[in-house]
């Protein structure tokens, strides 16, 4: 199965994924993070962000030349449903919040 690529992050909800490869184009690591900036040769695709945390799964191919991310023989990407993606985003709020306020999730503090 492939999965979506991206050319961008422009949702905010992609993940920046790049696959170093060596001389014979055999992927030698995964970095995976927005921040990430690599320095090697190899091939960098955006993807939505609950494939970014399940990348182990994944495999880079290449078709014509062309990659494409794929999924691995006998795994499965877990696609959240839409209540998951919401909590997701509450909690996250949630904690915006206590950093705005100053508060750890060490101190308890309200």
């Amino acid at each position: 199965m492939d999965i979506k690529i991206y050319d961008n992050n422009d949702t905010n909800n992609r993940t920046k994924v790049f696959f170093a490869v060596d001389d014979r184009n055999i992927v030698d690591s995964v970095t995976v993070g927005n921040s990430a900036v690599p320095v090697r040769k190899g091939f960098q695709f955006y993807v939505d962000d609950y494939v970014a945390n399940q990348i182990d799964k994944t495999e880079l191919v290449l078709t014509g030349g062309y990659p494409q991310l794929c999924v691995k023989e006998g795994e499965e990407i877990e696609i959240p449903t839409e209540e998951q993606e919401k909590q997701k985003e509450i909690e996250e709020l949630e904690r915006k919040l206590k950093e705005l306020r100053g508060e750890t999730e060490e101190d308890g503090s309200e």
